[in-house]
């Protein structure tokens, strides 16, 4: 296994550590501060953690203002050619799946077993 799949493994490993530590964290917050807290803390969380993707992040190496020259080269020497083989498919635009009950079947069936 090559070093970039082992880079990216833990990637999605954030979003149940994320929904591990919420939980507790939340639970935690109302038991000492009160309900509205389980909102105003992870809400500020969230813009933080925003504000600071946007500060830091760039849309390519090219843009970064902390990438040294020879870095620069040797990621476009390397990854380019990756890039350049990727092919783009043709999506189909779908509807949201709250607005397309069929997409959802336990919504469709709870939908036809509503009674009138």
């Amino acid at each position: 296994m090559g070093g970039r799949e082992l880079r990216c493994r833990p990637v999605p490993a954030g979003n149940s550590v994320g929904a591990a530590t919420a939980f507790p964290l939340c639970g935690m917050l109302i038991a000492k501060l009160g309900w509205e807290y389980a909102f105003y803390v992870p809400g500020m969380l969230g813009i933080t953690w925003c504000f600071l993707w946007w500060v830091l992040a760039f849309d390519s190496p090219a843009e970064h203002p902390r990438i040294s020259r020879k870095e620069l080269e040797m990621i476009q020497r390397e990854v380019q050619p990756h890039l350049a083989r990727k092919q783009v498919r043709y999506v189909r635009p779908q509807l949201p799946t709250f607005l397309n009950p069929c997409s959802s079947p336990t919504l469709f069936l709870l939908l036809r077993l509503k009674e009138p």
